[in-house]
């Protein structure tokens, strides 16, 4: 692609790869022209820029057989927010000019350096551009006091746009006071360093498939400290270094909001083990809604906070992570509409802790390594919601939970539909558990209410209560098990009652020898493949 004698005009978001030259040259163009956003790789060089003191802006050129950029003088190019990478011989190139190199291009694994010259990095220093006024302003800049240091006057708003307010990211963050917006428009915005906002913001993009910010920085990619308000709307969010790093960390913050935003790829420190994580939310009140966090290498989201805090996730997805996909920590939660898919460990998770309260409403839990929704403390309802082919239970409560799970459908988990383990406690009723090994099974010492719930084809029992476990299962449908309709085994002391067992292909109901039901007389237990009821 030939860009030439142009005095002004933009080149962006254009494809270049596999040329025998340049996939992209610029010859003697006016210093109003702006290359942007390109990708230019397997080249011979990827951008060869001669007499042009153009701005190149968040540019990737890398794996090229030379040189990401081939520079020739005597015109000065502007580059900043460039990801450099990989490239044959040099980064960037230069013959008779030192060009303005800014420190937020990203370079790495070019096999003969960064620059040549070796020393253009030291001498470079970042264009002085002129003050100017935000976009809300069409005045010039005043020397009067700003309107929030006026007494009796409400300060005014403003909106400073990367790329015309400020030339970049970093340098917006810094000029914006504590109220004002800060706009990304299309584009990439590289941060070599991490990037802390301390200052109640609005940072609003273009939407997630239109801004994209990557870090490279360890640690994390955004910070953002301190009371807020905080929104972050419409940007894609990623790591690419090589350093450990979360995504977006927040600390101690009242209050913030989360919509339209993607966070991934955050890469987890194996020799420290930690971060790796796409969302670190510590707040007393966050919202999250319509967003994606994928692809990170420990945990998805992480909900933390003191008891009163409360968190509200409506229309996000977790997938793919290399932990859990969603965790609540602490406060009080309400997951709507989400969705956990293909996470390592936990679709979402509940912690530990007495003091802890969360609502899943209309949920999918899907194809997650461990449980779709697992519990380990507080108090939890769980509705209409989906846990299907779940590697082991679709929904389990665990230790001192609370579970109370209403109208949901299991189906295809790799044990249990719904498990009541150890001191758990709650209710499970009028939900669908069929086609995994159990439909639903409670174990140890739980006490649980199960009733009006349809248990049906699985590949063992429909519901099972073993160890000492001593739960009322009552108007249940336990129906075409490949087993038994209810099974109590071990020490377990359930009550059965109202419950209809048919067209399982051993027993209505099947106990052990040492199992202490009272079975009431009002259950249903015929026809079943080998007896109503049976008695090891």
């Amino acid at each position: 692609m030939l860009f030439f004698k142009a005095g002004e005009g933009l080149l962006a978001d254009n494809r270049c790869r596999d040329c025998s030259a340049s996939g992209i040259a610029i010859l003697d163009t006016g210093e109003q022209v702006v290359v942007a956003s390109n990708t230019c790789a397997g080249n011979m060089q990827g951008i060869y820029v001669r007499n042009s003191p153009v701005i190149l802006d968040g540019n990737d050129v890398s794996n090229n057989k030379l040189y990401g950029f081939l520079i020739v003088g005597p015109g000065k190019p502007t580059l900043r927010r460039n990801i450099i990478q990989d490239n044959g011989a040099y980064g960037i190139c230069c013959d008779g000019v030192v060009p303005n190199i800014e420190p937020n291009n990203i370079f790495s694994g070019n096999k003969s350096g960064a620059v040549f010259p070796r020393g253009i990095l030291q001498l470079a220093e970042p264009p002085q551009s002129p003050a100017r006024p935000p976009v809300a302003s069409s005045e010039p800049p005043s020397s009067k006091p700003t309107q929030e240091e006026q007494p009796g006057k409400p300060r005014v708003i403003r909106t400073w746009q990367v790329g015309k307010d400020a030339a970049t990211l970093e340098e917006a963050v810094q000029k914006a006071q504590a109220g004002d917006i800060v706009l990304l428009p299309e584009g990439k915005f590289v941060l070599a360093r991490e990037l802390v906002i301390d200052k109640a913001l609005t940072l609003r993009g273009a939407g997630r498939d239109k801004t994209h910010v990557i870090s490279t920085a360890a640690n994390y990619v955004l910070n953002l400290q301190g009371p807020g308000p905080y929104t972050v709307e419409g940007i894609n969010f990623s790591h690419s270094g090589l350093s450990g790093a979360d995504i977006l960390v927040v600390t101690g913050c009242e209050e913030c909001q989360i919509i339209g935003c993607r966070f991934a790829n955050a890469r987890r420190d194996v020799n420290q083990k930690q971060y790796g994580r796409g969302l670190v939310i510590n707040a007393v009140s966050c919202q999250i809604r319509n967003t994606l966090v994928e692809d990170n290498e420990s945990t998805g989201v992480s909900l933390r906070g003191p008891p009163q805090a409360k968190f509200l996730c409506e229309e996000i997805t977790v997938s793919g992570n290399g932990g859990i996909g969603l965790a609540i920590e602490g406060g009080h939660a309400i997951v709507k509409k989400a969705s956990a898919l293909k996470n390592r460990a936990d679709g979402f998770m509940v912690g530990l802790g007495n003091q802890i309260r969360a609502q899943f409403e209309s949920c999918l839990a899907l194809e997650n390594n461990w449980t779709g929704i697992g519990l380990w403390g507080g108090e939890v309802i769980v509705s209409k919601c989906e846990c299907k082919n779940n590697r082991l239970q679709g929904v389990c409560a665990r230790n001192n939970s609370k579970l109370t799970a209403i109208g949901n459908t299991c189906t295809g988990n790799g044990q249990s539909g719904i498990r009541f383990q150890e001191n758990a406690t709650g209710s499970a009723t009028k939900n669908q558990c069929f086609n995994n090994t159990f439909g639903i099974s409670l174990l140890d010492e739980t006490t649980a209410l199960i009733e009006g719930n349809l248990c049906s084809n699985n590949k063992s029992h429909g519901i099972l209560s073993q160890d000492r476990s001593k739960p009322t299962v009552r108007f249940n449908q336990c129906l075409g098990n490949f087993r038994s309709g209810i099974a109590v085994e071990g020490n377990a002391s359930p009550e059965l009652e109202g419950n209809t067992c048919q067209r399982n292909q051993e027993y209505g109901i099947n106990l052990s020898p040492s199992a202490n039901p009272k079975v009431g007389p009002k259950n249903i237990l015929f026809p079943n493949g080998l007896g109503p009821t049976n008695r090891r």
